[in-house]
């Protein structure tokens, strides 16, 4: 989800009908002690998310 180069391949490339995003990290002890990985994986992987479905 945060490779933006590959995900605007894909979506070049391929004809997409639909996107879901399941990536999420969910642990919230696991959060506590390194919130810097979860707010790369569920923020920025879905803002990139979005802004690659905004332009598509």
């Amino acid at each position: 989800m945060r490779d933006r180069a590959l995900l605007d391949n894909i979506f070049t490339t391929h004809n997409i009908a639909a996107i879901m995003h399941f990536a999420a990290y969910i642990a919230v002890s696991e959060s506590i002690i390194d919130p810097a990985k979860y707010y790369q994986n569920n923020v920025t992987g879905t803002y990139i998310k979005e802004i690659i479905t905004y332009a598509w």
